[in-house]
Parts: C-alpha cells; structure tokens; sequence
C-alpha cells in the first residue's frame, strides 16, 4: 500500500476540469472521475461578489440568457414567469453588517417590482427595486447583520414583464445594523 502524493501547479482564476484515475495494486484502472472546478479571487477587505452561473447560484422555473447589454461577467439571465425564484448563496469572510448590492441588465422589458429577499441574522427583508433604470452597475440593496452565509432570493415578478438575475455583491462593513435603504 502506497500513499498517494499529488502535486498540482497553482492553479489560475477561472474553471478547471478535475480528472483522477487510480490504479490498483494488479495495475487495473479505474474509470475516469470528473470534477469541475471553479477558482475565484480571493475576497478583498471583505468583499464577495458572486455571479449569476457560478456554484452557490441556483434556480427555480425557467431562467434564459438575456440580450440586455452591460451584464456584470459574461452573462446575465432573465424570466418572463412570475414566482420563479434565483438564488445567490455563498460562505462570507465574516459575521457582521454588510452592504448588499444586485447588478441587472436594464431593458424595457424589465420588471419595475424585481423583489430580493435577503436572509440577515434576524430576519428575511424584502427590497423590491425598478429594474427599468440603474442596470450594468451596482445598486445598493441596504446594510444587513449577516451570519457566516450570505444568501439572496431574486423573484421574477412576471406579469408581463421581465426579471433580469446577474450578480450579487456583499461588502462587509463591520459590527451592527440591519435595515433596507428608505
């Protein structure tokens, strides 16, 4: 029995695909694993953003790419049906306030009642913002005490409209607080 030593070069910002396969002692392999890997940078003074796509997003219902144009990455998607759910969930630096901002492509198709949920240490608080104006940069969600997850539900408001899920941006700013802007 020998132990297993694997050495990798550092690897760069951007998706990497994992592939193993193992010998046994009668030299048989074993079937390819593969994993896929996604390496970010690293969060700056407490700074997480996390795009729509990336692990730690998921959905609900029917999310297509959209056309809209100034999306935060690559890539920005959109739904037509009301009550589809997007969510932005992922582990934060710290326990503490945070400054949360959302990013959308703007359209004139856009929703004027794009309602995120955002999950504090009390409570869930609903802000529901226009995203008609302010697409392709960051908008201000409120100040949030937050736990060691930080977690954003983005509703389609449907209804003939459109709601654009881009990206979510929590900027940590110290101990305290929990309130939507006015």
């Amino acid at each position: 029995s020998r132990d297993p030593v694997f050495t990798t070069p550092a690897l760069s910002i951007g998706t990497h695909t994992i592939v193993l396969r193992v010998a046994d002692d009668e030299a048989f392999w074993s079937e390819e694993a593969r994993a896929v890997l996604l390496v970010g940078e690293p969060p700056q003074g407490g700074e997480l953003i996390l795009d729509n796509g990336q692990p730690g997003t998921s959905f609900t219902g029917v999310w297509k790419p959209s056309g809209g144009p100034g999306p935060y990455g690559a890539a920005s998607l959109y739904s037509r049906d009301a009550g589809t759910l997007y969510l932005f969930e992922a582990r934060l630096p710290e326990a503490g306030t945070y400054d949360v901002y959302a990013w959308w492509t703007q359209y004139a198709s856009r929703t004027p009642a794009a309602a995120y949920t955002i999950a504090s240490a009390a409570e869930n608080l609903t802000v529901t913002v226009d995203q008609r104006t302010n697409g392709s940069q960051w908008n201000l969600l409120g100040s949030y005490a937050l736990g060691a997850t930080g977690r954003v539900t983005l509703t389609s408001a449907g209804g003939g409209y459109t709601t654009s899920a881009d990206a979510v941006r929590w900027v940590f700013r110290g101990e305290g607080g929990s309130a939507p802007p006015p």
